[in-house]
């Protein structure tokens, strides 16, 4: 917040601050910064002391939130629970009770409303039955209805997302959730139509903070005075006050343990301590010191996470066989042969992640992890070698080997992973695709990124193998290599589903022609492409198209390209020509 007031001081802006809960936040924007004159701050929030600040020089207005008006609740309430604007004739009286009852709550409106859509009267009047016994200001209680109408592994999952997994990719906790039969595909479409959750654009879980309140109270409401008896503990304390207790514990199902970054390594763990938690499924640690060598009650856990800065004297005798996430991120303890003995302990293992694991120089024998679905081996910078066993991995989904700056080789066995729809490989000393790639006849996304930074290198150019043209699910091809040069010999044509291409920063000498031919490319990025001289006819289904190089001389004809809307065309020193002049303003 102070570096935002340092920023924008000096202009006249408009700034909104959502869902504040501090007014610390607030201080630490306006303490010492003096806005422009007309400036103006708008402040949500639920607490009224966030208002209560020392800053004579800035005049404070409040403005208390009217209650929505019994039409606009009706019209919300009548959308989720009826899909229209207004109640059928014979729902009429009974959507107005309900809507008095919930007292014009905007959340709890959409909630109420979701969890009744195609549901008989007979249980809108028991809703309504329990909406009249809440207390009337207590919104809890109310949300609350909506919950216990799920069932218990939809509860679990709602809960789960509560308490850990707000704002994070959604694709592990549903791994984790399929392995103890919560059966996350209909839980999570389930929470979704009740609008209990939403998903965001980047996979990601998003929930009410109302809503997550709730989850939270739930859980605290399980054992209001013993923290360590309650299923889930996210909060650092708490955490650490249940570990400290030498009794067995079959209550804690899930586990965040982060302490102070500041002081990683203050905190000591015995791994017999966490060992107690016999019904844990969900593991998380970082920022501690790891110490002791006995965990293995832990038969029960799905997911561990161990994140820098985490300090390990030993790997603590752990039973592996039912985990399906394992996660080590810039864990410098993890080397070859403890990732070796790791995986084979651990055939259900549907992802492992070793991201910015420092001291890995090989990858292990894969044989023993037949499942595995998803493998990121970003940032291992020392890496020198991908064992040849990958190509075992016929389960495998997504594969990221960005920034492994050692890494000079792919093997040719990449090219049996015939399940592989995701490929990322950038920042690394590898100079060109393996000959193998076309075999890769499920891949939807390849990313290829290579030495974009520096000058083409003739005695190690290469190009892109004509059989990438076989790969008829790809939707994304990005390969941005200074060594990739000539006109591309492929049938680009014959990539049907084919949406983004982008061959920035290479060396290539044109696109070919039957480019024209693919009905769902929207964006074409072809950014310092320095000897393309010439476009081709171009789909009339692009949406963004940027193109600049040192020798482009021919643009064809573009008013066949209606559904465009972002448009760069530049040559080494500004546009191509007056078709395309530089906007004003």
């Amino acid at each position: 917040m102070k570096r935002v007031g340092e920023v924008l001081g000096s202009k006249k802006v408009l700034i909104v601050l959502d869902d504040v809960d501090s007014n610390e936040q607030v201080e630490k924007l306006v303490g010492k910064t003096i806005f422009y004159s007309g400036s103006r701050i708008l402040v949500t929030t639920r607490n009224k002391d966030v208002l209560q600040i020392n800053t004579p020089k800035y005049q404070i207005l409040d403005y208390e939130m009217e209650v929505m008006s019994t039409d606009r609740a009706l019209e919300l309430f009548s959308r989720h629970a009826l899909n229209r604007d207004s109640p059928l004739d014979d729902y009429n009286d009974l959507s107005r009770e309900i809507v008095y009852a919930t007292g014009r709550l905007p959340l709890a409106l959409e909630v109420i409303g979701s969890s009744l859509y195609n549901k008989p009267q007979e249980i809108w009047n028991e809703t309504l039955e329990k909406l009249r016994k809440a207390p009337h200001e207590d919104v809890f209680e109310k949300l609350k209805i909506s919950y216990d109408a799920l069932s218990f592994e939809q509860q679990q999952i709602f809960l789960d997302i509560a308490c850990f997994f707000i704002n994070k990719d959604k694709t592990n906790a549903i791994y984790m959730w399929k392995d103890c039969e919560f059966f996350p595909n209909t839980g999570v479409a389930v929470l979704i139509n009740k609008s209990l959750i939403k998903i965001a654009e980047n996979n990601k879980f998003w929930m009410h903070d109302q809503l997550r309140d709730l989850g939270r109270k739930i859980i605290h409401q399980e054992n209001p005075t013993n923290p360590k008896e309650q299923s889930r503990i996210w909060m650092r304390d708490e955490g650490l006050e249940a570990i400290r207790s030498r009794e067995m514990n079959n209550n804690v199902q899930a586990l965040s343990l982060e302490t102070s970054v500041r002081h990683p390594h203050n905190v000591v763990v015995r791994s017999e301590e966490i060992g107690r938690f016999e019904h844990l499924r969900f593991l998380k640690l970082s920022a501690l010191t790891l110490v002791g060598d006995a965990a293995n009650r832990l038969t029960k856990l799905r997911w561990i996470s161990l994140s820098s800065p985490l300090q390990i004297n030993k790997w603590p005798t752990m039973s592996l066989k039912n985990v399906v996430v394992l996660e080590f991120n810039a864990v410098d303890f993890l080397d070859d042969s403890r990732l070796r003995s790791l995986i084979k302990m651990a055939a259900k293992l549907k992802v492992l992640s070793l991201k910015y694991c420092r001291n890995i120089t090989r990858t292990p024998d894969f044989s023993g992890c037949p499942n595995l679905e998803r493998l990121a081996l970003e940032g291992c910078s020392k890496l020198r070698e991908i064992d040849g066993s990958i190509g075992k991995l016929k389960c495998l989904i997504d594969l990221n080997i960005n920034c492994c700056s050692s890494l000079k080789h792919l093997p040719e066995e990449i090219g049996d992973l015939v399940n592989l729809q995701y490929f990322f490989v950038a920042r690394s000393e590898i100079k060109e695709l393996p000959g193998s790639i076309w075999k890769l006849k499920s891949l939807r996304e390849l990313h290829f990124q290579g030495d974009i930074y520096e000058e083409s290198d003739l005695a190690n150019s290469w190009e892109l193998p004509s059989a990438v043209g076989m790969l008829q699910n790809l939707e994304v091809l990005q390969v941005n290599s200074r060594s990739l040069k000539g006109e591309l010999d492929l049938e680009i044509g014959s990539l049907p589903f084919l949406r983004i291409l982008n061959l920035s920063r290479t060396s290539i000498t044109g696109i070919p022609k039957s480019i024209s031919m693919l009905p769902r490319l929207q964006r074409i990025e072809l950014v310092g492409c320095n000897m393309i001289q010439e476009l081709p006819m171009l789909p009339m289904s692009l949406t963004h198209l940027e193109v600049s190089s040192k020798s482009l001389l021919v643009v064809p004809d573009l008013s066949n390209l209606t559904n465009l809307v972002e448009l760069d065309l530049r040559d080494g020193g500004g546009y191509v020509d007056d078709r395309f002049p530089p906007e004003k303003g």
